[in-house]
This record gives structure tokens, sequence and C-alpha cells, in this order.
């Protein structure tokens, strides 16, 4: 424990993600505790995937901080899919701290396992 030390300046916060296909369409699920109501956008544009939000701690004048491990200010998370999103059919949800983000893919845009020959 380290005793008198000051607020860290904002910086943009890391996002931890972690995604997978199954069948026809992604699941990505992200750890965004602490955001801000609100704040929280989610775009989608051809593959690319952005998630954008903001989380502000409680300032206290006068305070002696003891620890300060929790970040704050803009976060911002760009995955990059693998086959074309059905924008129209996205659904979000943000529970405990945690957002999950089902992504049906368009119809034919399927994966393939591709044989290798070796010589």
């Amino acid at each position: 424990m380290t005793l008198g030390i000051g607020p860290e300046p904002e910086a943009d916060l890391l996002v931890p993600v972690d995604l997978y296909r199954e069948g026809d369409h992604y699941l990505l699920t992200a750890d965004l505790p602490g955001l801000d109501p609100g704040s929280l956008h989610i775009d989608v544009r051809g593959q690319l995937l952005t998630i954008s939000g903001h989380r502000t701690l409680r300032r206290l004048n006068g305070t002696q901080w003891l620890e300060r491990d929790r970040g704050r200010g803009s976060l911002q998370r760009q995955v990059l899919l693998g086959g074309k999103v059905r924008a129209e059919a996205i659904n979000a949800r943000y529970e405990c701290g945690v957002l999950s983000i089902l992504l049906p893919v368009e119809p034919g845009h399927s994966t393939r396992k591709i044989d290798v020959r070796f010589r």
C-alpha cells in the first residue's frame, strides 16, 4: 500500500473482451464495470464493431488517497469480425458490469476449412 498518492490522470481504459462464433452468430462479452449510465455506444459498420463509453470516479476534495487502482476516462474497443453482420438483428445487454452482444451473421458468410497440401 502506498500512502499519499494523488489521483491518476484520466486515460484510455482497457476493455477486455471475449469473442467467439457459434453457428450463425458471434457472441462478444466485454468487462465494463462502473460505466457511466448513458455513455455506452455500440456501432457496427460492415465487419468493424466499436464499443465506446466513459467511466467517472467520484472526486473527493481534501482526501488522502491510500490506493487508487480503478481507472477512469474514455474507453473504446474495436473488433474486426470475420463475416458481415446483420446490423438490424444485433442484440445487446448490460448486466452486472458485463456487456453481452449477440451479432447474427448474414447467410452465405460461413467459414470453411482450407486443406493445405505439403510437398
